[in-house]
């Protein structure tokens, strides 16, 4: 059990999923003024296509995440119940990281759309940066949804993930996966 002072690791992948989510806010601020400083027209009128573009690329990002972002490996019949947490925790932070990748791919594809156009380029940056922020919320925050529908998967051959209880526990550290 975890002491009032030590995070759980639920607490950290929280944590974590903050600081992903407010660092592509950052990232956003940043481009919003190099766009406003590179000669062009941040806001003039958005060419359509770019939206299109974002839109079509969320939406197969999207899909990608739903295809690869929850792939998990079943914890055996027999496995110990140390081995089942630890295994579980490593599991779910992994795939966090991978749905994260894919969820910011969205945002990247809009970054690079508005500076190829010489208007409106701040549009299918803030069309792109909205859907991932959406995206990395819904398949990366630790709610009970996708606690369950991730330990549905890890005991899919009738093994125990005893992913709750990694959850209300330490985070795993850095080697102890091994």
């Amino acid at each position: 059990m975890a002491t009032p002072s030590t995070n759980t690791f639920a607490q950290t992948l929280r944590i974590l999923t903050i600081a992903l989510m407010a660092s592509l806010l950052v990232i956003l601020a940043a481009i919003a003024a190099m766009l406003a400083q590179n000669g062009g027209h941040p806001t003039g009128s958005v060419p359509v296509w770019t939206l299109l573009v974002v839109l079509v690329a969320a939406a197969g990002l999207v899909t990608a995440i739903q295809r690869f972002g929850y792939r998990y490996r079943a914890v055996a019949l027999d496995t110990p119940e140390d081995e089942a947490r630890l295994s579980s925790a490593v599991q779910l932070q992994v795939t966090t990281l991978i749905r994260f990748a894919i969820a910011e791919a969205i945002a990247l594809i809009g970054i690079v759309l508005g500076f190829i156009v010489s208007s409106g380029g701040l549009y299918p940056v803030l069309l792109s940066v909205v859907i991932a922020e959406v995206t990395m919320f819904v398949s990366m925050w630790p709610r009970e949804a996708l606690i369950t529908r991730v330990q549905t998967a890890l005991e899919r051959e009738g093994g125990l993930s005893y992913l709750r209880e990694a959850l209300d526990s330490p985070p795993p550290t850095r080697g102890s996966a091994s």
